[in-house]
């Protein structure tokens, strides 16, 4: 299949701050993308990385060590606040 055959007609919407919008606004200048092609391949080349994560068993661990480290820093805070 050609790279022109293929219909991109799906779409999906994302929020951002304002500050978020320019940084990838930005960056898709300096790169002489449009924002849209821009964000789509950032989304593409993360979700080929959980992909290989997810393969390796990684995935679920890297999930559960992020929860493990925040509720870590949540506790430590209050540690510090008494």
């Amino acid at each position: 299949m050609n790279k022109k055959d293929i219909v991109k007609d799906q779409r999906i919407e994302i929020k951002l701050t304002k500050e978020e919008k320019k940084k990838i606004q930005d960056l898709a200048k300096y790169l002489d993308l449009p924002p849209a092609t821009l964000v789509r391949n950032l989304v593409l080349s993360s979700y080929d990385d959980a992909i290989i994560f997810k393969k390796l068993g990684l995935l679920k661990g890297i999930k559960e060590l992020k929860k493990f480290t925040e509720q870590y820093s949540i506790a430590l805070n209050e540690k510090i606040k008494i």
